[in-house]
């Protein structure tokens, strides 16, 4: 809870803030079980939704994401001249 002062005032006023949000699913799950294999496949290639919120969160608030910058590195083109 947060106290707001005004100072024109001779009281102060109650400001309620959420600062904690639960999510119930896990950012970092990975497919363990035998039906989860066949399910999603090794890799689990669909996007995990929690995983964007919080990497979002983490980008705002100017935390490490760990995230690729450039995807294919090897496949960038030479800027120099070829003669």
């Amino acid at each position: 809870m947060a106290v707001v002062v005004n100072p024109g005032l001779d009281r102060s006023e109650h400001e309620v803030i959420i600062s904690v949000w639960v999510i119930s699913s896990d950012p970092f799950w990975v497919p363990t079980t035998e039906e989860e294999y066949l399910h999603f496949g090794e890799k689990a290639d669909s996007a995990n939704q929690t995983l964007k919120y919080m990497n979002a969160v983490r980008k705002r608030k100017g935390l490490y994401v760990e995230e690729k910058i450039v995807e294919h590195a090897e496949k960038q083109r030479t800027l120099g001249k070829n003669k």
